[in-house]
């Protein structure tokens, strides 16, 4: 993950010079939902005419009611990119887009405390509505559905964690436009 998180600031420092050479916004943008959920959010993009490319890094405690299995603690951190479409041809409104992503999902047994990580591969879609609250201050709610590629059970101590390999995930993001 630490080659995940280079290649990250690598890209977005890329990023902030193409931005100048070539006068397209960057923003960046963070998941308060995220760090709600004991994890963390930032997400770096690009817009040009209709299309917005995005990296990020994003991690979260996934509660017990949404991964469905009693007595485990799961969380999972990763590194992403995107790519979004927004259909009135700016960077605001109504917008579609797809995704892939690279996770390590940690799964603990409550029980015993013991714990197994799996690194994961997902790519998903997403659709979302992005609102200009100022100038360069934006909200965007979306809704994304992934598919991970080698999502099996996992098993610690004999107990078995059940995986789902398509994954829901609706949130918000707020952001800031240079």
């Amino acid at each position: 993950m630490k080659t995940l998180l280079k290649f990250c600031l690598v890209t977005f420092f890329l990023l902030t010079i193409h931005n100048s050479a070539y006068s397209q916004k960057i923003d960046i943008e963070i998941d308060p939902i995220a760090y709600a959920l004991k994890g963390f959010s930032v997400h770096a993009g690009m817009n040009t005419d209709h299309i917005r490319y995005d990296i990020g890094l994003f991690g979260i405690e996934v509660p017990e009611s949404l991964h469905g299995n009693d007595g485990f603690n799961n969380y999972i951190w990763g590194a992403g990119a995107k790519a979004d479409y927004f259909f009135n041809g700016t960077d605001r409104g109504l917008y579609t887009g797809a995704g892939i992503d690279l996770t390590s999902s940690r799964v603990r047994l409550d029980e015993t405390g013991s714990e197994t990580s799996v690194t994961q591969f997902g790519a998903g879609i997403n659709i979302g509505y992005k609102f200009k609250v100022t100038e360069h201050l934006f909200v965007k709610p979306w809704f994304g559905l992934s598919y991970l590629f080698n999502a099996n059970d996992i098993e610690v101590d004999g107990q078995i964690f059940e995986q789902a390999s398509i994954r829901p995930f609706p949130t918000v993001h707020v952001g800031w436009t240079f």
